[in-house]
């Protein structure tokens, strides 16, 4: 065998070696090259070393092991495994090595183990040191101070620094992806980069106590009371973060909730304005180290959030209920549009003469009221948004008047519209040019009907075909123009406004002239749509 530099053909020799030295599976042959290492340091008297010299003679030039007249490179692999069990440590010329080292066995070139200054005894079970350290993981220390009970310390030990090292990553991914509240980072810099460092090395704290994964091992504790109390601060700072973190993500269901409710509601409604100061205050108070951590601010912290959603719900619901009808005020709609006035505009609609748009408007406007019966509080508690409806105020205004104010307004505006097309029928019937038809009317029924209306005054409650196709006949030879609002405002603007009463006038009448241009006056019957 030969010395070499790095992770070298020897050096992999070395570690599949360790696997068959190692601690009690040595196997019986091999077991007494190990005794006889122990044996001779064991006849050493305390504090005192077994000299590299003491096991490897030189014969002809060429060093080998005295006992067992073997290769030296052979004596390494044994040592190296008497290493790796706790029993004993191995002095190089530039390091010594422990347990807690056995990792770099396969960095060292064999030339290096095989040149040995000596090996000594362990420094000794540090029971003080690791019971300090049990007590910072939190484990019991009665497992430590009996040599029968030290193996399931071991285990003990193992099982607590695995958890923490997952729970340490998993911060460490946590602050990655960063603490985000309600949108915001909580943690700035350099806040964010020093629990950075502070994870990183509490990571590496225990990855180092990976290593002592048996009894022997524990012999070579190498950390002294004052650099344990140093690093057992970061399992106290993960503590900590992970606290934060919890409290974090308490939130934000409710925070999640709160972001669209934000978006649902219009820009000028205050519950916004109250909702913004809110959480600018309980962000400055998350991103105060000291403040953050108490009991008080996190039982205040859930309480806003709370009475925020609980306004939020208040609000979203007098909203709702404006823009929709309710059972009760779609039960009006529905007799509304059932009304028998109403049927009578319907059947009147097929005269040619009555204004058909005033119609149509009103029915868009009773049967286009949105309405939702269902929404309850309860239904707000998992989202912002009614999900029978999908209701959005800033993307739908709320209503002025409400729905149910205009429903109410519909019923009157009803009774207006019967009052005017009759008033309609009536003016005309009695103008010379309609009423001389009358006499001419040939559906005698109808004829008798019509008859009675002018009498009256009232329209029938039930208006037959008859009465229809009677007046229909009536009106027959006069020229329906319509006028819309929107052409009536342009034809009185042109020219400029404001203006004079007697421009006005003028405009108005040159107006109504065009539309009966080409027309016989006494036929023309202007409709305001």
């Amino acid at each position: 065998m030969g010395g070499g530099g790095g992770r070298t053909k020897q050096g992999s020799a070395v570690l599949e070696a360790l696997e068959l030295l190692d601690g009690d599976q040595l196997s019986p042959r091999r077991s007494r090259y190990a005794n006889h290492v122990l044996e001779s340091l064991n006849c050493k008297p305390p504090g005192k070393v077994l000299n590299r010299s003491e096991l490897v003679q030189k014969e002809f030039g060429i060093d080998y092991w005295g006992k067992f007249r073997l290769e030296p490179e052979f004596l390494a692999v044994v040592l190296a495994a008497l290493v790796h069990s706790g029993a004993l440590v191995l002095s190089l010329p530039s390091r010594k090595l422990d347990a807690a080292d056995v990792n770099q066995f396969s960095r060292i070139p064999v030339n290096e183990l095989v040149a040995f200054k000596h090996v000594e005894r362990p420094k000794g079970f540090p029971l003080e040191t690791l019971r300090r350290l049990f007590a910072g993981l939190g484990l019991p220390e009665g497992p430590l101070v009996s040599q029968g009970t030290r193996e399931q310390a071991v285990k003990s030990l193992q099982l607590e620094v695995n958890a923490r090292l997952e729970r340490t990553v998993k911060a460490q991914e946590t602050l990655k992806n960063r603490l985000v509240f309600w949108g915001s980072p909580v943690l700035l810099e350099p806040e964010s980069a020093d629990w950075k460092a502070q994870l990183r090395q509490t990571k590496e704290f225990l990855e180092s106590l990976q290593v002592f994964d048996t009894v022997g091992k524990l012999n070579n504790f190498s950390y002294d009371a004052a650099e344990l109390a140093v690093r057992q601060q970061g399992l106290v700072r993960l503590k900590k973060f992970e606290e934060l973190a919890t409290l974090i993500a308490e939130t934000g269901g409710l925070t999640s909730y709160l972001s669209t409710a934000e978006v649902v509601l219009p820009r000028e409604h205050a519950w916004l304005t109250m909702t913004g100061q809110a959480k600018e205050e309980l962000l400055t108070e998350l991103r105060n180290p000291a403040r953050r951590v108490s009991d008080d601010f996190r039982i205040k912290l859930l309480h806003v959030l709370k009475d925020l959603k609980a306004c939020y719900q208040d609000a979203y619901l007098e909203l709702h209920r404006k823009a929709h009808l309710g059972p009760e005020d779609d039960r009006k709609r529905t007799e509304l549009n059932r009304d028998y006035r109403l049927k009578q505009l319907r059947t009147l609609d097929k005269v040619e003469i009555m204004p058909h748009r005033q119609l149509k408007s009103f029915q868009d406007d009773l049967l286009g009221l949105p309405k939702c019966v269902a929404l309850g509080r309860g239904d707000l508690e998992a989202t912002p948004i009614c999900p029978h409806s999908q209701y959005r105020p800033a993307e739908d205004p709320p209503r002025s008047p409400s729905a149910s104010q205009v429903l109410a307004g519909l019923g009157e505006r009803l009774e207006e519209l019967v009052q005017g097309w009759t008033s309609t029928l009536l003016e005309n019937l009695e103008d010379p040019t309609v009423s001389a038809n009358i006499d001419l009317i040939s559906n005698l029924a109808g004829k008798g009907e019509l008859t009675e209306f002018r009498k009256t005054g009232a329209l029938p409650e039930r208006i037959s075909d008859d009465f229809v196709e009677a007046t229909q006949e009536v009106f027959t030879g006069l020229d329906k123009v319509s006028v819309d609002g929107t052409r009536l405002c342009a034809a009185l603007a042109e020219g400029g406004i404001p203006c004079t009463v007697e421009e006005l006038n003028r405009r108005f009448a040159t107006y109504v002239a065009s539309l009966a241009k080409g027309k016989d006056p006494r036929k023309v019957r202007i409709v305001v749509e």
